[in-house]
Order: structure tokens, then sequence, then C-alpha cells
């Protein structure tokens, strides 16, 4: 049964194209196995095709195991495999024997031991009698038992390169990269060979992504294996300078990099003799230059992932677990601070919260005091009592003040003290209103604080997030940032290269204190778009406390195009709604809209605190949710008066055109997606009202020509039909022209007499290039 790419077999479902790259990968693995079998040692010796059996994970043993029997029954020339095909029979019987055994199987150690066994087996059979054989046989034997290890310990790696490796991983894959280059050395055309074209692209390659470390490292593995297939010394020696050389400028770009290795190849290649060889070599390091120099960008990106060491972070990787923990400690600690707050309030609460049996009490006590009717009064005929009372709070509570005249007929005729009563009740009720209403004041206070805890909670809890979820960070596109920006007179204090799990790069910088540097952000994207191999967008460049910080992040599919307009309820008033839009530097575009309650200052004061607050948090890196949380907390305490404003965002992924929208108490928000319309309305409250707030969440994606239209209440005052009708047959024209024009049909439709702000947010989804 064939579905759209899934096989079916006998229940079980498999994807057609796991079972190609399964296919392909051992077909690679078969290849590799065969090709190493031809690199040869000193010109007689054949190791490594034995050491590949010996080192290759037990999943590609069969596909190796294939490969090299092929390549030793077809040998260089003069080179008898037979004894190499007796050693790879060996090694591969006592592998399938002990396959039971993961861990025995997969053990470094273990491999070199059976490698090396069966050589020196095998080596006994054909030895002569020369001493000299006895040395090369032994030294083939050391040889093929590390690159077994080596192979042992390099080849699982590959299913995890994309995360990074560590030096001493990188530095074995490379070595096993360079055995296969060896063994393709036979293969040439009038003496450039195919291996020294290889060699020279893998060096360059080393050296621009994994740094200089990686460089000389694969310079030096590949040397030392075209010594051991013979090249002449001199060659080889020279594939180490080159690496050296071209190490000291790899921060200065790719070209530079270039332009110093064939230099350096051609100057060492004709000290040593202007011959055939030198003439070869100079031509195969030309023709890697120039394929180096013209690989596409997705496959630099690629041998970035590659090349880049683990960990790719400014600091040490256990250091970023610690950290995590110790920041996910500190959130649970404030938590759990505010619950302790909260506990001990809700004891105490019990024990000082005033009782109006009090005012009872100091009534009887200090106006009926000494009175013969007390007992009748507060015993025999206390309902009567107690509406004399109630009655006096009303008019209290009413006109602030009472007095005896407003007491029951029937009980001010009987009772003998009714100006003290009234005075007594007054002043006790005052003094009870008033513990009430610091006691309810303390418990906002309390309440805010405690939500301050709660935001600072959950801020720590996204930074201990961030921390472990596995972000690459690459420290030699950092540097190279970090060279280039100095080098148009730019001081940089840290830099950071954070590599997300899409592939996406971001770089963020903070500069040097007292810099006087012209920040032009067109030589800025340009510099740094240069020394990652990255095409970024403009930087996003902020002020913060005299401290300067720069965020570039690659450039997206999308780009924005953004329209506003508001209008005022009433002419040359204030606006009671405020927006915000921005590029976060991580590759996504906010439009935050707010919206105060009623119309004029006040309702302006509040919409921009929210806006401009809301916008601080995003661009500090913090989460919506959490953004929220803060927010809320300081709408309730900003005054005692009441406070609210409504809170609507759109955060629009430029990569993927995925729109994200957060609504708290906001109007709805109107899209045309595809020619369609649709909505997303809020049923959440607004901030400044409720200690628990929370957003409606909504979810679009969104594609070229696409519409999001973000409106104040104003704009919805008898329903959003027509704002759908309107974009739905929009053709042509700008955000802005739409917005203003949206804006103007609002405030035309309204009717009731009663004006309100308007504002609208248009975005237009373009392609950004």
């Amino acid at each position: 049964m064939k579905d759209g790419g899934i096989i079916s077999v006998k229940g079980e479902r498999i994807n057609k194209s796991d079972v190609m790259a399964a296919l392909f990968t051992h077909f690679g693995a078969a290849v590799a196995g065969f090709i190493m079998c031809r690199a040869v040692f000193f010109g007689k010796y054949m190791p490594f095709g034995v050491a590949a059996a010996a080192g290759c994970p037990a999943t590609y043993l069969p596909s190796i195991g294939i490969g090299v029997f092929i390549g030793y029954f077809f040998p260089v020339a003069s080179i008898s495999g037979f004894r190499y095909v007796a050693a790879a029979l060996a090694v591969l019987a006592v592998r399938f024997m002990l396959s039971f055994s993961k861990k025995l199987d997969s053990n470094p150690p273990f491999c070199a031991l059976i490698s090396a066994l069966s050589l020196i087996f095998t080596g006994a059979v054909v030895f002569t009698g020369v001493k000299a054989d006895v040395l090369f046989l032994a030294l083939e034997a050391v040889v093929c038992a590390a690159v077994s290890a080596v192979i042992c310990r390099a080849l699982p790696l590959i299913s995890r390169l994309d995360k990074g490796l560590t030096n001493e991983e990188l530095g074995g894959l490379l070595i096993v990269i360079s055995v296969i280059i060896s063994g393709l050395y036979g293969i040439s055309l009038f003496g450039v060979t195919v291996s020294g074209i290889l060699a020279v692209l893998l060096i360059l390659s080393a050296l621009r992504y994994g740094g200089a470390l990686a460089g000389t490292v694969s310079a030096v593995s590949v040397a030392l294996m075209f010594y051991f297939a013979s090249r002449s010394v001199g060659v080889c020696f020279v594939y180490t300078v080159c690496a050296l050389v071209s190490g000291l400028v790899i921060s200065f770009g790719k070209y530079v990099e270039l332009c110093a290795y064939f230099t350096c190849a051609v100057v060492f290649a004709l000290m040593r003799g202007a011959d055939a060889t030198s003439a070869a070599f100079i031509t195969e390091t030309f023709i890697g230059c120039a394929v180096f120099a013209l690989l596409p960008r997705n496959a630099g990106i690629y041998l970035g992932r590659v090349f880049t060491c683990f960990p790719q972070i400014s600091v040490n990787n256990d250091l970023s677990r610690a950290a995590a923990l110790r920041l996910s400690e500190a959130s649970v600690g404030l938590k759990d601070v505010k619950e302790t707050v909260e506990e001990v309030a809700a004891r105490l609460e019990g024990i000082n919260t005033p009782s109006f049996s009090s005012v009872l009490d100091a009534a009887e006590e200090e106006a009926c005091g000494g009175c013969k009717m007390r007992i009748n009064c507060w015993q025999v005929k206390k309902e009567g009592t107690l509406d004399a009372v109630f009655s006096l709070i009303k008019q209290i509570k009413k006109e602030g003040v009472a007095t005896d005249k407003k007491l029951p007929d029937e009980f001010r005729s009987k009772c003998l003290r009714p100006e003290r009563f009234c005075e007594v009740i007054c002043k006790r009720y005052a003094a009870f209103s008033g513990t009430v209403a610091a006691n309810g004041r303390i418990q906002q206070i309390r309440q805010a604080v405690g939500d301050q805890f709660s935001g600072i909670s959950d801020m720590l809890r996204e930074l201990a997030e961030e921390f472990s979820a596995g972000v690459r960070f690459d420290n030699n596109s950092a540097l190279n940032c970090v060279t280039a920006l100095k080098n148009i007179g730019i001081p940089v204090d840290e830099c950071s290269a954070p590599v997300d799990k899409y592939g996406r790069m971001q770089v963020h910088l903070k500069l040097k204190k007292g810099t006087d540097a012209v920040l032009n952000k067109r030589d800025i994207m340009r510099v740094l778009s240069l020394s990652c191999e990255r095409d970024f967008a403009p930087p996003v460049i902020k002020n913060t406390s005299g401290e300067t910080f720069i965020s570039i992040s690659e450039r997206a599919a999308f780009k924005v195009d953004i329209g506003v307009y508001q209008r005022s309820a009433q002419p040359g008033d204030m606006c009671g709604d405020a927006y915000s839009c921005f590029a976060d530097g991580a590759g996504h575009f906010i439009m935050i809209l707010s919206d105060g309650m009623g119309t004029g200052g006040r309702a302006a004061v509040d919409s921009a605190m929210s806006a401009g607050l809301m916008g601080r948090l995003i661009k500090s890196g913090f989460g919506f949710d959490c953004s929220l949380g803060i927010l809320n907390s300081s709408m309730l305490f900003k005054s005692a008066d009441e406070s609210l404003s409504t809170m609507d965002i759109a955060s629009i992924d430029l990569h993927t055109g995925s729109v994200e929208l957060y609504k708290a108490g906001a109007a709805p928000t109107v899209v045309r997606r595809s020619g369609k319309t649709g909505k997303a309305v809020s049923t959440s409250m607004p901030i400044g009202i409720l200690s628990e707030v929370s957003f409606d969440r909504a979810g679009v994606k969104l594609g070229e020509g696409d519409i999001l239209v973000m409106m104040s209440d104003g704009a919805t005052f008898d329903g959003i039909q027509w704002v759908r009708d309107e974009i739905g047959h929009y053709k042509s024209g700008t955000a802005q022209d739409l917005a203003e024009r949206l804006t103007e049909y609002a405030a035309r439709r309204r009717c009731d007499g009663h004006a309100d702000d308007v504002t609208v947010m248009v975005a237009i989804i373009k392609k950004a290039y």
C-alpha cells in the first residue's frame, strides 16, 4: 500500500525518505571502506581497510565489510591484498562473535587490539626473515590499531555533527577524512591528483569554519598520510605551512584566507624547485581554492555546523548547566517567598482583621455604660438597637456624618443618651472603616509585591530554560565579528553568536563604554555578513544606561510593510491609545497596541505606560506571559485610582510567516490570508483590574500579500464585518494608506454621539528579497 510517500508493511509505516537515506548512508560506508583499502603505507602496506572493519559501528559493519573485501580483491598495483583479506575476515569474525556485547564491540581499545593482532598473525605467515620487515610489520600494526581506535570514536559522531564536536572528537574525524583522501592518491591526471585537491578543500574548510586549531589538525593529518603514501616530504611540509599562514588571517574573511593560502603554496612550492611536482601541487591548490570559493551558502552553513567545536558558548558547558540549575533554584525560591508571605498574611488576617463587633461593644460600654436601660436595649430589645446603629452607619456612608435625628423614632424616644450614642457610633465606625481601608491597601501592596516576586521568578525560569535549551554558540564567528568591527573603528567589549535549533544565527554585541564611533547600520550589516558568511538583516542598536548594544539576525524570508494611523476622540486632545512596533533582533517583528480606559490625557498615560513597558520587557528578551504579569502588577500599584488598559500583541516570525496573537481585553484582530478574511477575538480582562491576568492566544501562518489589522475598540463600534469587507477587497497600496482609510471610515461610522479614540495598525507581509 502506498500513500503520500509512506510504505505500509504488515501494519508498520515506513517513510520512504528514511529508507533512501539509510540506503545512501550504507552505500557511502561501503565506498569509504573500499577507498580506505587503497590508502598505502610506505609503498607496500595497506592496513587502513582492516582498521575500518575493526573500528566502524556495528550498524555499518556489513556495508563497510563489503567495501573492504572488494577493495582488497582489487588492490593497488603490485601489492597483494590476500593477506589483508584474511586479516579483515578475522576481524569481522571476532566482531560478529562478540556482537552480543555492545559495550565491548564499541570499545576503542578492543577495536585497536583485534586489528593489531589480525595484522600481526597474518604478517607472521608472510614473514621473509628480514629484520627490517619485523620493524615495518610492527609499525603497521601500531598504525592500524591507532586508526581503528580513532575510527571507533569518530564515526558514531556523524549522527550529531550539527550539535558540534569537542576538539578531540573533531580531530579524530579529520584524521579519518584524511585517511579516506589518501586512498584516492592513485587517481591523477598529468600528475594532478584528486586527493591533493580534496586535501586543500579540507584544510580551507577546517580553517574557515573550525578555526586555526581545526585547520592545523587537518593539515598535519593530511601531510602525514601523504608522507605514508610516499609523497615528497617538501610537499607535505608545505601543507602545514600554508595552514599556519592562513590561520593568521581567517578573521579578515574567506577571500583573504584563500589568497594567503594560495600565495603561500606557490611561494614554497617554487622554493623547493620549479619541476613537474611543484607544478602539479600548484595546480591542485588552485583547483581546491577555486572549488572552496564557489561553495554555495548552504554548504558553508553546514560546514560551519560540522567544524565548529562544542561547547559552542562563551562560557564552559558545565558552568552553563550550573547557571541554569542556580537560576531554576532561585526561581523556585522566589515562588516560595511569595507563597510563604501569603500564608503568613492569611494567618495574621484572622488575628488582626478588625471586627464590626468592636463598634457595637464600644457603643455599649462608652455610650450606655451606667445607663439603667442598658440591659433592655442590648439584650431584651437588641434588634431595635442594631437597627438604630445601622441607620446611623447608612447616613455616615451617604453624608459622611450622622446625627441623632436620624435614629428610628421608637429608639430615640426611649434612649436616655441619643446624642452620646450617635457620637460614639460615628467615632468608632470611622476608626473601623479606616482600619479596614488600611488593611485593604496593605493587601493590595502585598499582592503587588507578591506579583513582582512571581514576575521575577518567571524571568529567572525563562533564563534557565534558555540556558538549558541547547543553543549552540559559534565562538569562531563571534571572534571574526569582533575583529571585523575593530577594523572599521567599532570597539567591542562582549560578543556572542548563538545559533538556534533552526540553524539561524544571531550576533549580540556590547560596545566598549565611551566609544564615539559612528554606528552605520549598513556598514555593520555588511562586515558581519562577510565575517559569518550569512545574510544578515539590518542591526538593532539599543542604548541603555550609557551602554550600547547591537543585535543582528539572519535576513528573513519576509518583511513587513507597517502602517499606523490614530484619530483622537476630540480634535486637539491627546489620543488615549498607544502603540509600538519593532524588530526584536531574533527574527520577529512585534506589534503592540494598548487602549487606555476612557479618552484624553489619563487614558493616554495608562496606554503609553502599558505599551512602553511591554515593549521594553520584550526587547530585553523576556516572554510575553512573564512581561504581562509584571505590567499588570505595575498598573495595579501605579495609583490609588482605577487604572486599566488593554493589551494587543502580534508577533510575526519573519522567517516562516507564522503569527502569534496575544490579547488581554483587546478588540478583535482581522486577518486576510490567501484572499480570505478571518478574525481573532479576546474574552480575557484588561490589565490593571484583577491580580491574575492572562492572554488569549491565537496563531495563523501568513504569506506574501497577506494582511493583519489590529484596532482599538473605537474602530469596532458597529462590529468588524465592514473591516473584513474592506481588507477583503483591498487590491493595492501601502499599509499606511490602508490604515488611514480604515481609521477615517471608523470615525464616520460612529453615530451614537459618543466619540472615542481610534487607532488602526496594518501589517502587509511581503517577500524580503
